[in-house]
């Protein structure tokens, strides 16, 4: 698959009418052919899109980057929408141990090296893993303002095309 930005503003043309539910079961079975994966925050509007996955497919890599500062709440909601919905293929990653023994050893980095932190405990790890698949699903939301203003169906970003099915939605999901 050649992406350039002739495929992305083709793609982002061709399902610029489609509701988010079909953005996502093209993505999955007929652009990516399942060759993708959903990040997913298992925030509060997280069940938006496991709902829709769950009624598409099952199967669908599902991954949880775990911090290890995750709220218990975050932790019994993800336990519960993955119950719920009958998820087969759900995985949670952490960060590296041996980068947080050498970096990190006594857990304060977030306040001494926000950036460095945030490295490890998200890019590398999220990077490593991201290696396996085509594409990723996100739950971004054009609403959200700043740079998600203008957020586009499908983006390319650090050579991975995200799919962003819930882009042109607005507050009330209408």
């Amino acid at each position: 698959m050649k992406i350039d930005e002739n495929f992305l503003n083709q793609l982002n043309d061709d399902y610029k009418n489609l509701l988010p539910q079909n953005i996502l079961e093209n993505s999955i079975n007929n652009i990516f052919k399942k060759k993708m994966v959903y990040v997913c925050s298992f925030g509060t509007e997280s069940a938006i899109i496991l709902h829709m996955i769950s009624e598409i497919d099952r199967s669908l890599p599902i991954i949880l980057l775990n911090t290890n500062y995750l709220f218990k709440e975050t932790i019994e909601y993800k336990n519960y929408l993955i119950s719920k919905f009958k998820f087969s293929n759900f995985k949670e990653i952490y960060p590296s141990a041996k980068d947080l023994k050498i970096n990190d050893s006594k857990g304060t980095l977030w306040k001494e090296n926000p950036d460095l932190c945030c490295n490890i405990r998200k890019v590398l790890p999220l990077q490593k893993e991201l290696k396996k698949y085509d594409a990723w699903v996100s739950g971004r939301k054009s609403y959200h303002e700043g740079e998600r203003k203008n957020l586009k169906f499908f983006e390319y970003i650090n050579q991975k095309i995200v799919v962003n099915p819930l882009a042109k939605v607005n507050q009330n999901f209408d």
